[in-house]
């Protein structure tokens, strides 16, 4: 049942046990506490503020593409970004709200005549979860082409912060794993381009080698594990003939080692650690290197 939410003007409606796999691209997990999908900053602040009055935590969740959620679920508040999503140009800066679909940024881009996103295409997930992760294809990185960035702490006050490159690194931000910012907005600066047709052309080839590769022929998280220095991770599990291996519902891909997919649709998200956990275990046997996930585990784990 709605639980309605109001602060001053400002109104959102909360939902009740939520299930979470049907909203992930792994489709494993259990349910959220309680969950609201913001449309607007005066509702997101609405949401912070119920929580903080409560004292219950709250966890902000973009696409769910990089994300595995306990079975057991989330407690307190969980906040959808999805429903923030609008892209706006200002001169060659492109503004994009946090719970906009990478794709949609993109496309939004390439109308405007927007370059230097292109290589992205095809990646699932949002492009703040992007930020957050610093996710990257084809030699770039999403931080190469943020200028700033709009955030929330949890008492609902928004501040920005200018990106700087030394601080990002593989796969990795620094606002990945704090608990206390909300990634509200992200600035672009991108080049012009006239040959817009070219561009989605471009664009629309990276996706097909991603479709040519069976990346979305499964529910999975894209890569689950950081290329570790002078290695591929996908070869040193591949080397080890894992590729196929299973636990329950849970399958390391058959076309590519360091994915996991939920090859029946019956994987939970502890099948899916357990794999993980084993991946792991069997590469540090063998080779004394400790892979480190590029997914993020959040709930009662």
């Amino acid at each position: 049942m709605p639980i309605n939410v109001s602060n001053r003007v400002e109104k959102i409606n909360l939902e009740q046990d939520v299930n979470l796999a049907k909203c992930s691209t792994m489709k494993s997990g259990g349910t959220a506490d309680l969950f609201c999908y913001p449309t607007d900053i005066q509702e997101l602040r609405a949401a912070l503020a119920f929580a903080r009055e409560r004292s219950i935590p709250v966890t902000v969740l973009g696409g769910m593409s990089n994300t595995l959620i306990s079975d057991e679920g989330i407690e307190g508040l969980t906040i959808g970004t999805a429903r923030l999503n609008k892209v706006k140009k200002r001169g060659n800066l492109l503004s994009v709200l946090a719970g906009t679909r990478l794709e949609k940024a993109i496309d939004g881009a390439i109308e405007e005549g927007l370059g230097g996103l292109e290589h992205f295409y095809g990646i699932p997930g949002t492009i703040g979860g992007a930020l957050w992760g610093n996710a990257g294809a084809h030699d770039h990185q999403i931080s190469e082409t943020v200028l700033f960035a709009d955030f929330l702490d949890l008492h609902g006050n928004l501040f920005r912060k200018q990106i700087i490159q030394s601080e990002f690194s593989y796969r990795m931000s620094p606002y990945k794993g704090r608990s206390d910012l909300i990634l509200y907005e992200v600035h672009l600066a991108l080049n012009p381009i006239s040959d817009t047709h070219t561009l989605k052309t471009i664009a629309l080839g990276y996706k097909q080698r991603r479709i040519e590769q069976q990346q979305f022929r499964h529910p999975s998280l894209g890569s689950i594990f950081k290329n570790p220095p002078g290695h591929k991770a996908g070869a040193l599990l591949e080397g080890l003939g894992l590729k196929g291996t299973r636990i329950g519902g849970a399958q390391i891909a058959p076309h590519h080692a360091n994915m996991i997919i939920n090859v029946d649709g019956s994987a939970t998200s502890t099948d899916i650690r357990n794999l993980i956990d084993m991946a792991k275990e069997k590469v540090f046997q063998k080779h004394g290197i400790t892979l480190e996930e590029e997914i993020t585990f959040v709930g009662r784990w």
